[in-house]
């Protein structure tokens, strides 16, 4: 009986609280399932009430960014990653990228660089051919043909050692490759790219025999690259997880 009374009595105020911290375990649920939209509102109406902790305010971010809400995942994210630096490593990296891509999205190709840069000492291992095909976008983007022919050789090699399966991503990075190699001076360093065809010259500034592949044993982190994703936005809702695409 004592127990009742106590709970009658209790404040609508402890009730709400109560309700608040379900709701935000039901918001955790939903992002750990991936399902973006349906996390983004709970977490939407509990940051206008209460301000969230860093964490949950990254959250936010990462689910604007699967929104196509760009600018908004900017937002958040640019001025909380310098407060996750004690975070595990593969989940920075997810932040950082969901960053990268929404400026790169955004054709904020000098903003988005750096955060791919921070990227690649985070991510997994057969992640980084994605990430350094990206880096190789932002400096081709900017005309910087000796960056960009560099890091989407890069690109191919990572994609050639950790990536066989991804054909088509191969033969994209390798025409890549022939075409900006047509902006590169005469007189640049001729090196080997090793090719599961032959060993072939190219003009490029590494040399590929002496590259260190970092992070023996890297963070098992999977990141959901945007370039996989559609650009394009459903019609109708959006709830539920998004698909990626090939």
């Amino acid at each position: 009986m004592v127990l009742l009374m106590v709970i009658l009595l209790a404040s609508p105020a402890a009730r709400a609280q109560t309700t608040d911290a379900e709701r935000l375990g039901m918001a955790i649920d939903y992002f750990q399932s991936a399902k973006y939209h349906e996390a983004l509102l709970i977490l939407q109406q509990l940051d206008r009430h209460y301000k969230l902790n860093p964490r949950f305010r990254a959250y936010l971010g990462v689910c604007h960014y699967y929104e196509w809400q760009y600018e908004q995942a900017c937002k958040y994210l640019d001025a909380l990653l310098p407060l996750l630096s004690d975070f595990a490593p593969q989940e920075r990296a997810v932040y950082y990228h969901c960053a990268a891509e929404s400026h790169f999205n955004l054709k904020q190709y000098a903003k988005a660089l750096p955060l791919y840069e921070t990227q690649l000492s985070l991510c997994h291992e057969n992640e980084k051919g994605n990430v350094y095909y990206k880096v190789g976008f932002c400096y081709m983007f900017a005309q910087q043909w000796q960056e960009a022919f560099k890091n989407f050789t890069y690109a191919l090699i990572y994609y050639r050692r950790n990536n066989p399966a991804e054909a088509a991503r191969i033969s994209q990075t390798e025409t890549m490759l022939a075409g900006i190699r047509k902006k590169l001076p005469a007189d640049a360093p001729a090196l080997f790219l090793i090719t599961h065809r032959k060993t072939e010259p190219l003009s490029c500034g590494i040399d590929t025999a002496k590259i260190r592949l970092p992070l023996t044993n890297p963070p098992a982190v999977h990141v959901a690259y945007a370039d996989k994703r559609q650009q394009t936005p459903r019609q109708g809702s959006t709830k539920g997880s998004k698909r990626h695409q090939q």
